[in-house]
């Protein structure tokens, strides 16, 4: 069958797109729109049509690259052809790789042990064990080359050095930024996901994190927003100024169980937000006990009804059992409202929060092992942990006192969460699942640093790196400095 139009290096072209066959089902030949084939013949396997309009193929004689009509374009014969990128194409003869043009000339005299294919005017080969970033005519960009080298796109291309840690470098072969990573990806959209030991979060073009958070699992930015799982294995949405929302109906492969974290609160009545709400508070209530963060009836939680009401767990309640009806509402001076039961003994410091941070919805209280270890041996997060905005810890108080409302105080306008000085943790932000994250993060930074104390002396941080910290942030190091953050 004739494909009419369609001639090497002459594609069709509508509307100024390129038109080819696409492949058979059965990879044996190429088809048009309708399905019908565009050729007689068949070969063992066919690769889709690339610019200037070839097509890898392999029949009997070997492999080469045909045309829209199935006719060879050239009259060697390779052990393996691969598509044409930016005019060449990558072949194996052999145990020899190389590249040819489209009429299946060499572009160069060298020969490598693999080729990639050339993006960004750039091609990865591989050569006893190391990769390098070749040029059109062979030539290395780097002579030393590395243990890995990834393609180049948006001018930049990932290696990985000897040392087993991974960088960004520009069409020069130098460093973009000075950031190394465990594993990182190619800059999209001028962002890359990057893997540090607490895990993956997204970086700019300067190295630096985009938020505080650390995941699991990441994706790159999809039209702004990317898919995300928490180190506690939830599936979340997170957008390029690290705003997170749930996803939900997920099943957590690690506990096999359907995991359903708060929607955002519908328009409706009150009753039906409140509604809304205990069922949420109810299921992160949950999750923190079987993420180990409370244990037995310690910890509480709160959110914010109105002005003057306050949705808060009940005193004595086990959270790990906690049902929607449990919850009760209290005022801002702790007085139960409505409920059979008393508020959370611990409802002072709910209530400082509240009052102090008219921007703040939820307040969680919860007593996470390492983060406690933290402060029992007198660590100081932040000075030895480079991922999270400063973790301050306070000077011991009582609980369930005025005094434990009063040691947090100083930190209520300029943080978002802290550490009860042998107690546990307190987080608080303009959404339940902002806290909750907020808890995950600071007690994943406590257990790595708790873990790393137990082996050798953690050295401090230089101060002028957490001076950048700070200013990453947009905190006052004078504060951190004369006393701000407690012993």
């Amino acid at each position: 069958m004739m494909f009419v139009g369609i001639a090497i290096c002459e594609p069709y072209r509508s509307d100024s797109m390129t038109i080819y066959p696409s492949t058979s089902s059965c990879r044996t030949h190429h088809i048009d729109s309708n399905g019908d084939p565009v050729y007689g013949q068949r070969f063992k396997w066919v690769l889709p049509f690339h610019d200037p309009g070839l097509a890898p193929v392999e029949n009997f004689e070997g492999s080469y690259h045909i045309t829209p009509v199935g006719k060879p374009a050239y009259d060697v014969k390779f052990d393996r052809t691969f598509g044409y990128y930016q005019g060449f194409a990558a072949v194996q003869k052999g145990q020899l790789w190389f590249h040819i043009d489209a009429q299946g000339n060499r572009i160069y005299p060298e020969n490598w042990d693999w080729c990639g294919n050339f993006q960004g005017g750039f091609c990865v080969v591989r050569l006893n064990n190391r990769m390098f970033h070749i040029r059109p005519d062979g030539t290395k960009m780097n002579e030393n080359g590395w243990t890995y080298a990834g393609d180049f796109r948006e001018n930049s291309a990932v290696v990985r050095d000897d040392f087993g840690l991974c960088g960004h470098i520009d069409i020069n072969g130098q460093y973009l930024h000075d950031q190394k990573f465990i594993e990182l990806g190619v800059f999209h959209k001028s962002f890359a996901i990057a893997k540090d030991q607490s895990g993956w979060h997204h970086i700019d073009q300067l190295g630096q994190s985009l938020y505080p958070f650390r995941f699991e699992n990441l994706e790159p930015f999809y039209n702004g927003i990317a898919k995300a799982v928490t180190i506690s294995g939830v599936d979340v949405l997170i957008d390029e100024k690290g705003n997170i929302s749930p996803l939900m109906g997920q099943l957590n492969s690690r506990k096999n169980e359907l995991i359903s974290f708060p929607l955002p609160i519908l328009e409706g009545n009150v009753k039906e937000k409140e509604k809304q709400l205990r069922e949420q508070l109810m299921f992160v209530a949950r999750h923190m006990y079987k993420m180990g963060y409370n244990y037995t009836i310690d910890g509480n939680i709160s959110h914010r009804l109105s002005e003057d009401k306050i949705l808060v767990s009940p005193t004595g309640q086990h959270l790990g059992f906690i049902s929607p009806e449990d919850f009760v509402v209290m005022d801002k001076e702790g007085n139960l409202i409505d409920g059979d039961r008393n508020p959370t003994s611990e409802w002072r410091l709910h209530n400082r929060i509240y009052n102090m941070r008219p921007d703040v919805h939820c307040v969680i209280h919860a007593h996470p092992p390492s983060a406690i270890a933290a402060s029992v041996a007198n660590v100081d997060l932040g000075k030895v942990f480079s991922h999270y905005s400063p973790i301050p810890t306070t000077d011991f108080a009582l609980n369930c006192t005025e005094d434990t409302a009063k040691v947090l105080e100083p930190y209520i306008k300029t943080q978002n969460w802290a550490i009860l000085k042998r107690h546990g943790v307190v987080t608080w932000a303009n959404s339940l699942f902002n806290a909750f994250l907020r808890l995950e993060g600071l007690e994943q930074s406590a257990r790595i640093v708790t873990k790393a104390n137990a082996i050798t002396e953690i050295q401090p941080m230089p101060e002028s790196d957490v001076q950048q910290l700070f200013r990453m942030w947009g905190l006052d190091f004078d504060s951190y400095s004369t006393g701000m953050r407690t012993k």
